[in-house]
């Protein structure tokens, strides 16, 4: 009798670590965002203003990022570093890129801003600067 009571105790102990454990690793699943929500391609328009305002149709895709939460493609800005802040809200990192003006010289600017998808709508609006100005491009779509 002694024997079973002390097997239902280390049973019990067993049950609680395996649970606590358990608990341990939904927590550290819970640090990782989810990039769900934002994940998929949206087709919709994109204005570059600043020079001339071109409006453009554009594909939008948004990708689980490993350098980033999400990395979002709009025409020809490809891969833009952006970091979830909310359920519904990212902002672009701050970094560089490249574009090509229309003789085809290429130049770099600084790219910084934010966006949202709530629901099935894509929005982003950045800033790209460069000592020769500031440009401001303006995204949104619909999920496909």
């Amino acid at each position: 009798m002694r024997m079973e009571g002390l097997q239902s105790r280390l049973l019990v102990m067993v049950m609680m670590g395996t649970l606590m454990l358990a608990a341990g690793c939904g927590e550290v699943a819970e640090d990782e965002p989810n990039t769900d929500h934002f994940v998929g391609t949206y087709q919709g328009t994109a204005t570059l203003s600043g020079s001339g305002s071109p409006t453009f149709t554009a594909d939008i895709v948004v990708t689980a990022g490993t350098t980033a939460d999400l990395l979002v493609t709009v025409s020809d800005m490809r891969n833009l570093r952006a970091t979830i802040q909310g359920d519904t809200s990212f902002s672009i990192d701050s970094q560089s890129v490249s574009l090509t003006d229309e003789n085809g010289n290429a130049f770099s600017v600084t790219a910084q801003g934010n966006g949202t998808v709530v629901g099935d709508i894509f929005t982003l609006n950045a800033t790209l600067s460069s000592p020769n100005g500031t440009l401001t491009l303006s995204a949104n779509g619909n999920r496909l």
